[in-house]
């Protein structure tokens, strides 16, 4: 509908690739580091990170 409009939403997700490793000890220096890459990329105007517990992912 939006495009129909003219609007047009250039979004891109990103996936961090982290691992069991990081689940357990952490990698925010990590996540910090890719975020760092998407902005010098993509120059974006927002950046979101969206977040989930570990037995919510496994199911």
């Amino acid at each position: 509908m939006a495009a129909k409009r003219g609007i047009i939403n250039n979004t891109v997700f990103v996936g961090t690739d982290m691992n069991e490793k990081d689940t357990v000890f952490g990698a925010s220096e990590s996540l910090g580091d890719i975020t760092k890459k998407v902005y010098e990329r993509y120059k974006p105007k927002a950046i979101f990170i969206g977040t989930s517990c570990v037995s919510g992912i496994i199911g």
